[in-house]
């Protein structure tokens, strides 16, 4: 996959369990160019000063959980930094910003780990984070519907327990966050 590709080559990660139009794939696409040091996404966290999931209303402080930004949502306060973004919602990274065997190297280490097994987005963001690489949401229409025809196997949610343990596994290993 990725390591075959060429430097400029833009790669979008999703959910196979959604179905997305093309001008979803192409708004993701066209703002790499707007933001072209940044992996840029749909929806996202802050981890410094965790927030409420689900709750609309960002100002809203209820630690220790985290609050996710989604574009075409209330949540969504705009094109800004995020520390975690969110391949369900689509992610366009760019292949210049991966060493191929570093990457495989977290995965490996981090597939060692049960807790990160549904925390991929973390185990993403943590290996952005350590190459210094910004993470973007940005601003689109609304997200696509779950698909009838597409298996609905596994769930959007992650436990608090596995996103704590994750978060604090990849910052001890990694010294970012």
């Amino acid at each position: 996959g990725i390591e075959m590709e060429s430097y400029d080559t833009r790669v979008i990660l999703a959910d196979g369990r959604l179905i997305y139009g093309p001008r979803f794939v192409l708004g993701l696409y066209q703002k790499t160019y707007q933001y072209p040091d940044a992996v840029v996404a749909y929806s996202g966290a802050v981890l410094r000063g965790f927030r409420k999931i689900g709750n609309h209303s960002p100002t809203t402080n209820k630690p220790p959980y985290l609050f996710f930004q989604m574009t075409g949502t209330k949540s969504f306060l705009g094109e800004n930094k995020v520390d975690i973004v969110q391949k369900f919602a689509g992610v366009c990274v760019q292949r210049r910003f991966f060493d191929v065997s570093d990457l495989k190297e977290l995965v490996k280490n981090s597939s060692a780990n049960n807790h990160f097994r549904d925390a991929s987005d973390f185990v993403l963001s943590a290996y952005l984070e350590k190459q210094r690489i910004s993470r973007m949401i940005v601003q689109a229409g609304r997200l696509p519907p779950i698909s009838k025809t597409v298996s609905n196997q596994g769930s959007f949610d992650i436990s608090l327990e596995a996103v704590m343990q994750t978060v604090y596994s990849l910052q001890h290993s990694l010294s970012i966050w």
